[in-house]
């Protein structure tokens, strides 16, 4: 609340942002509900938003394998992870940016697959041979999630 110049004397806390910054720290249960400068979020905050990130990036790899990236619906993963719809964009910044991140994981599974599935005492030829094997095996078990790497739209200019 803003108080005018004549009536601050009165009141004994202050009314403004810059008053309460002056008094020192702000009460915890402030700085929980929004992010000042020259404050971090406390560790419950950080905790909460990167344990609900992880759920929604694991809901969005179960949508994306089940039914493509065009399944891919921020309603549906709001009820699957039981969150709120605003918590989504909150936690991951928006569907882009969680489709790159399960896009994230779907490379790291194709390289170890790969390398799993290619033998190390082999001659180049041979090795490049398996390794093409195993990349189009990975795509072909993994169609939906493999297309989404190819599929996702990006901003003009990134």
């Amino acid at each position: 609340m803003f108080l005018p110049e004549a009536h601050r004397s009165k009141h004994k806390t202050p009314h403004t942002l810059d008053g309460m910054l002056a008094k020192g720290p702000a009460p915890a249960v402030f700085m929980n509900a929004v992010q000042l400068p020259g404050y971090t979020m406390t560790t419950t905050a950080k905790s909460r938003r990167t344990a609900l990130r992880d759920v929604l990036i694991d809901a969005a790899e179960r949508q994306i394998q089940t039914g493509g990236l065009t399944s891919l619906r921020a309603r549906d993963l709001a009820r699957e992870a039981g969150c709120a719809l605003g918590a989504i964009y909150n936690a991951v910044g928006d569907l882009g940016e969680l489709t790159l991140a399960v896009n994230a994981r779907t490379f790291h599974r194709l390289g170890a697959y790969v390398k799993d599935q290619t033998p190390h005492d082999t001659p180049p030829v041979d090795r490049l041979v398996a390794m093409a094997k195993a990349y189009r095996l990975f795509a072909t078990e993994n169609h939906n999630a493999w297309r989404a790497l190819f599929d996702i739209e990006r901003a003009p200019g990134t």
